[in-house]
């Protein structure tokens, strides 16, 4: 990716700390061949942003810096007020991404898919069935929660597996 796309333009300190991402003039490159070369995004709380672009433009290679697989050479970068190649752990307790393909474990029901990304997003033993039923009635998913049924997995198998992946989290992160 290099071109240098701003979702925002403002550059005050208010609009500093309610940015989730925040990424200026990140590089990475692989030996001669640069996947990243300046790049600059922000993304203000309760935003939802796709990168979109060919293959080769950087996609993959920024996802990963934001989770710290992949280390940035140069450039700051700061994923809920987090440095990734310093705290990836904090960051990935707290932020959820949701693959192209759904990876939600067909041996197992709805409720127990929602139980153990939760248990995998850090979410306390005590507090995960509370969390899974409220997400299961936000999605109307909840009739079907002993569910093994495939046709009824799909039926809502994109919601189901974007909430798993935030069923551990909470609703408003906080770097604090």
């Amino acid at each position: 990716m290099s071109a240098r796309p701003h979702l925002s333009s403002t550059s005050s300190a208010t609009a500093e700390a309610d940015a989730v991402i925040s990424a200026r003039g990140v590089t990475k490159s692989f030996g001669d061949s640069a996947a990243l070369a300046g790049f600059d995004l922000k993304v203000k709380r309760g935003k939802c942003v796709g990168l979109l672009g060919p293959n080769g433009a950087g996609k993959s290679t920024f996802i990963g810096c934001l989770y710290g697989a992949v280390l940035r050479n140069s450039g700051e970068l700061r994923v809920l007020g987090y440095d990734p190649a310093h705290e990836p752990r904090r960051i990935k307790q707290r932020l959820g991404v949701v693959p192209q393909e759904n990876a939600l474990d067909e041996g197992l029901t709805v409720l127990e898919n929602m139980q153990l990304y939760a248990r995998f997003g850090g979410l306390r033993r005590t507090a995960i069935l509370p969390r899974v039923d409220e997400l299961l009635k936000e999605m109307a998913l909840d009739h079907q929660a002993g569910c093994h049924d495939q046709d009824a997995l799909r039926w809502n198998e994109t919601a189901a597996c974007v909430r798993s992946r935030t069923a551990g989290r909470s609703r408003t992160p906080d770097p604090g």
